[in-house]
């Protein structure tokens, strides 16, 4: 795959980063992406503004998005200089070196991009012959992607797609099930998907498994998040209890009403699916702390998965 340059992902790392995801941070942000919140009182949505405004002054010259953008991916705590997104955004970079073989000059696609959490550490990784595209379905965070991150960095790019999603694109036009990413095959030598497979449906899953598949090259990786069922189906104060079955054997949702909130998956199921793709298991199973297993990779479970020729 042409990935051996002199210099080495882990030498380009910024010193002083926490890469150590606490169990406690990994709760809170479940239970802030995927269970119900009422809406906040108005006093709570003037403080959020408040600090958004004081966010920009403390953080001048720092990439840094706004709190209210950090709080729609999961931001459980009130941070002015955003420490908890750090400390995710740094602890998943870690792991794609380790574990995905990240690079100084790989391309990557990262799925759901939201507002930059894994393409901000990145940029200290990631050298110039290197690229990142970011896909993502909400166009504000996208926005502030291409105005804060590409004009420093031109090798990182992001782009909105606009899929349907009943929880964060009500107006979306596009169809997880039958979208098409839209980039040339065998581009990619790695996929990042956290907190995407979550909320897709068995259909899509399919259908981004066998995208996946399509983009990355022979020997790349997919490195993707998920609840699986045989890690349990009772979250560890999250709310995250899969009691209705969506489909059987396959997969149970949180809410029959909205299935996107969350879907939990049967991983031989799972496996399958992307062996049909040419995707195979890179094992072990990296369990996730949502059902309180431990010790944790993440929160989620994570699955790792290479192109076969």
């Amino acid at each position: 795959m042409g990935l051996g340059p002199p210099e080495s992902a882990s030498n380009r790392r910024a010193d002083n980063i926490q890469t150590v995801l606490p169990e406690s941070l990994m709760l809170e942000t479940l239970k802030r992406r995927f269970t119900p919140i009422p809406r906040e009182s108005l006093p709570k949505r003037v403080a959020a503004k408040l600090m958004d405004v004081a966010g920009i002054v403390l953080s001048r010259g720092v990439l840094l998005p706004p709190f209210s953008m950090r709080r729609t991916i999961g931001e459980s705590r009130w941070q002015l200089k955003g420490e908890e997104f750090t400390i995710q955004g740094n602890h998943f970079v870690q792991k794609l070196i380790e574990d995905a073989s990240l690079r100084p000059d790989s391309k990557v696609l990262d799925l759901g991009s939201g507002c930059g959490r894994i393409a901000i550490p990145l940029t200290k990784v990631l050298g110039s012959a290197g690229a990142y595209i970011g896909l993502e379905p909400m166009a504000k965070l996208v926005r502030w992607c291409l105005r804060k991150i590409t004009p420093r960095f031109p090798n990182f790019e992001f782009r909105h797609c606009d899929i349907y999603n009943n929880l964060y694109n009500r107006t979306g036009t596009l169809r997880a099930e039958s979208f098409t990413f839209p980039f040339e095959s065998e581009y990619f030598d790695l996929v990042v998907a956290t907190s995407v497979f979550t909320h897709l449906t068995p259909k899509a899953v399919q259908n981004y498994a066998g995208e996946c598949s399509r983009v990355l090259k022979t020997r790349g990786k997919l490195f993707a998040s998920f609840f699986l069922i045989e890690n349990g189906t009772h979250g560890v104060n999250a709310g995250l209890d899969f009691d209705s079955i969506f489909e059987p054997n396959v997969a149970r949702v949180i809410d029959p009403a909205i299935p996107e909130r969350a879907v939990a998956y049967n991983t031989d199921w799972l496996v399958l699916q992307f062996d049909t793709k040419h995707l195979r298991l890179v094992p072990p199973i990296r369990w996730g702390c949502w059902t309180g297993k431990q010790p944790a990779y993440s929160g989620q479970d994570v699955l790792i998965f290479e192109k076969l020729p």
